[in-house]
């Protein structure tokens, strides 16, 4: 399911260089168990109107457990984030919200490598990441799939700032990314 996600959008990205082309600006595979991973100066790519990421991985964890991916924009550790939440796991649907936190997360989207042959997906979009007259906002879907654990979600975000996006910082509350996780920046015109 993860791989299929992937090809959906992957085909959506290889359109041509019209309005609303999808254009992969970089893109990093991790050699090694990596704690955290950042994209910088964004502010070189402000012919695009909003960044995504995309990442296919696992983490580093021998529990079967999920994991969330956190963010942080800008270097900002200030309670300056809300979100809202909304997932299903088999037959249950949660959905949450925070106000006022120092992050910004997608929930249970990468599973342990305790289980190889399961991989995680995620598609966070960025908007409007340049404008200085409003707040920069996210908006995430992602999944996994491991005996036990199936869930799939989406998530949206603020981060309560005006400032133009130059950082874009995702990490591990507790674990790594496992060596082969993907992560690709796709600019939006």
């Amino acid at each position: 399911m993860s791989f299929m996600l992937l090809g959906i959008l992957n085909a959506q990205a290889a359109g041509g260089g019209g309005a609303g082309a999808y254009d992969l600006l970089e893109s990093v595979t991790l050699s090694t168990d990596t704690a955290t991973v950042s994209f910088t100066g964004l502010d070189s790519y402000s012919d695009y109107k909003h960044l995504q990421i995309r990442a296919v991985g696992q983490v580093n964890d021998t529990t079967d457990s999920l994991h969330n991916i956190f963010m942080r924009l800008n270097s900002d550790t200030g309670n300056n984030y809300a979100q809202h939440l909304l997932y299903g796991q088999g037959s249950s649907v949660i959905s949450g919200g925070n106000a006022s936190t120092n992050f910004m997360y997608v929930r249970n989207v990468f599973g342990s490598k305790a289980n190889t042959a399961y991989a995680g997906s995620v598609v966070i979009d960025f908007l409007d990441i340049h404008s200085s007259s409003k707040n920069t906002t996210m908006r995430g879907f992602g999944g996994t799939t491991q005996p036990g654990e199936k869930q799939i979600g989406i998530t949206s975000g603020l981060w309560n700032n005006t400032a133009a996006v130059t950082t874009i910082l995702l990490y591990l509350n507790s674990s790594q990314f496992s060596a082969g996780t993907r992560f690709s920046l796709i600019g939006v015109r």
